[in-house]
């Protein structure tokens, strides 16, 4: 079980400290423990109870309301908030506490219910990316484990790969064809399948290799499909001379095609990466997204993730 401070309720809920003290001394709504020093905490019970405390007081309920009702009743108020209010932070917050319940069932639900109301492409750049940021501040306080983080990520990458199958891309041209891969480094593949979807539903071929793809097989798949594009993502943690380095092969080793590299881990350095300056930097979805939609002439050269 983990323990929390009430500045870790405030960075996770969004709920002020001094919210939190009041509401606690007015309403009892929830009661710190004491350590046997005396300094007190929060269990993980407390931090779900103020999630769904904090998704309804942020959509118009009263404290004084919410103060009065069990606990059951309070999670089933969010839960129905969550199905007939679609804001992306009402659905965030929905996710961010069935995460924490791990609660596969809602996960599907609400990724389900924004996906056939919205579109993939919205969903995951309104609602799955900024939830993806909070629930890494979840992941590096404790608040959850490695084991709810795979869960979702594995009820998103369903829907990512159903929504790809949906799609037909009729091109056949050199042009158009992107090779997407990940290094031995990278083992998550959320943002690449992301990246599939986004090319194919601008009729893009796509050659899509997945994580922890060797050279050596993507050198069978390079010499199969001669793509115009190879796409790369680098988010994990990787010394800055051996990313170069292994960059490096990649341009070396596949120069008839345009390499590019995105990623967080490109741009975490003190100094820039020192490679060929052709090789092209993306550094959001939402660039990529511009440089397809762009009809320009010139950016039609051009990719992005």
């Amino acid at each position: 079980m983990s323990s929390y401070s009430i500045k870790d309720l405030e960075e996770l809920t969004g709920i002020k400290a001094h919210t939190i003290r009041a509401w606690e001394k007015r309403y009892k709504i929830i009661q710190p423990k004491r350590t046997p020093t005396n300094i007190r905490y929060y269990t993980d019970e407390d931090l779900k109870l103020l999630l769904n405390i904090a998704l309804l007081y942020n959509n118009g309920y009263k404290i004084s309301k919410l103060s009065s009702l069990s606990t059951k009743a309070i999670q089933q108020q969010a839960l129905s908030l969550t199905k007939d209010n679609y804001h992306p932070n009402v659905q965030i917050e929905g996710l961010i506490s069935a995460t924490v319940d791990m609660d596969n069932i809602q996960i599907d639900r609400l990724l389900s219910r924004n996906i056939i109301q919205y579109g993939l492409e919205t969903t995951m750049m309104t609602i799955v990316f900024p939830f993806l940021h909070r629930l890494g501040i979840l992941w590096q306080t404790g608040a959850i484990s490695p084991v709810q983080e795979h869960m979702f990520s594995h009820i998103l990458r369903q829907k990512i790969i159903v929504a790809i199958d949906g799609l037909k891309p009729d091109t056949a041209d050199h042009i158009n064809t992107y090779l997407l891969f990940l290094s031995q480094w990278e083992q998550h593949e959320i943002s690449l399948l992301f990246t599939s979807y986004i090319l194919q539903s601008r009729n893009k071929k796509v050659v899509f290799l997945g994580c922890n793809t060797p050279l050596e097989d993507l050198s069978i798949a390079y010499n199969i499909h001669n793509p115009y594009y190879l796409f790369t993502v680098f988010s994990n943690g990787i010394a800055k001379k051996e990313l170069e380095n292994y960059i490096q092969t990649i341009y070396d080793q596949f120069n008839n095609s345009q390499l590019i590299i995105s990623g967080k881990q490109i741009t975490n350095f003190d100094k820039p990466l020192n490679i060929p300056s052709s090789i092209q930097i993306v550094h959001s979805i939402q660039e990529l997204i511009n440089n397809l939609d762009t009809p320009d002439a010139d950016k039609s050269e051009k990719v992005a993730t």
